[in-house]
């Protein structure tokens, strides 16, 4: 199954046209007054992206691991980028652009309560910031950690965990 677009609504490789829509453009003017005219900017390519290194700890991510197992503990690229902030309106045009100011560290996928537990316990003893996600729809900026965010001088260590599709 494809992944969530990191850059976009839905998955990976699933579009929506107009072409087979003629009369959604028509539609769209009388109901809503919009023009719709062509796609102006394309999203910025995924290689072109500045994307920084984790910045996690290895008793963390040590932590992390024995909490949901290596598997369900990711610092995958793609992964990081699609989890660095919501779908709302302004978080995709500046994702689309590739304005990544701050991206998770490490994103975490528990299977059960427990696990939950767990990795909340191990993110808090590290002081470490959490962002729980669920599917990604959220109020615009409430899924994105603060540039500015000093928790810890030591630490800064962003963890993103997946609330939604469980193992």
């Amino acid at each position: 199954m494809p992944g969530m677009k990191w850059w976009g609504w839905g998955l990976e490789g699933v579009e929506f046209t107009h072409e087979d829509k003629p009369d959604l453009a028509p539609f769209i003017a009388r109901v809503l007054g919009l023009e719709v005219g062509e796609v102006t900017d394309a999203p910025i390519r995924f290689e072109d992206l500045r994307i920084p290194d984790p910045g996690l700890p290895d008793a963390l991510r040590v932590a992390l691991e024995q909490a949901v197992t290596a598997a369900f503990v990711s610092v995958d690229l793609l992964d990081r980028v699609v989890h660095a902030r919501g779908k709302s309106l302004r978080d995709l045009v500046r994702q689309r652009r590739g304005e990544l100011p701050r991206v998770p560290d490490v994103v975490v996928r528990p299977g059960s309560e427990d696990e939950v537990t767990a990795v909340v316990r191990a993110i808090v003893s590290s002081d470490a910031v959490v962002i729980p996600f669920g599917g990604g729809s959220s109020i615009s900026g409430s899924l994105e950690a603060p540039v500015t965010e000093t928790r810890n001088e030591r630490i800064r260590a962003c963890v993103v965990l997946v609330l939604c599709g469980w193992k």
